[in-house]
């Protein structure tokens, strides 16, 4: 997979619409910064899925300072608005959400 691309601020990363994999949300400036942790992840969907996970972890779910979010599927309707956005809860109460939007590729 290809790495996020900042495009007049977004992040565009390709997909496939047949691809079922995880994608990293990085935190850790934001925790240092704000000198707290991660308690607690939701993810706000368009245009692609939750995939289903087979090891009982919860998805999405917070691995250290990312997040890990397992997703499928892709509209593929011109003018599509593909994104998943993570809103990460903080032990102080902060809350943060970062975005990534999905462009077709196919391989």
């Amino acid at each position: 997979m290809a790495d996020p691309t900042l495009v007049n601020g977004k992040w565009l990363v390709p997909k496939d619409p047949d691809d079922k994999r995880w994608y990293k949300f990085g935190f850790a400036k934001d925790l240092t910064d704000s000198g707290t942790t991660a308690a607690s992840v939701t993810a706000i969907l368009s245009g692609v899925t939750l995939g289903t996970v087979t090891d009982g972890q919860p998805n999405p779910r917070i691995s250290g300072t990312d997040v890990l979010v397992f997703l499928s599927g892709l509209d593929v309707t011109d003018g599509a608005l593909n994104f998943c956005t993570a809103r990460l809860v903080c032990a102080n109460g902060e809350q943060i959400d970062r975005t990534m939007w999905y462009v077709r590729e196919d391989h």
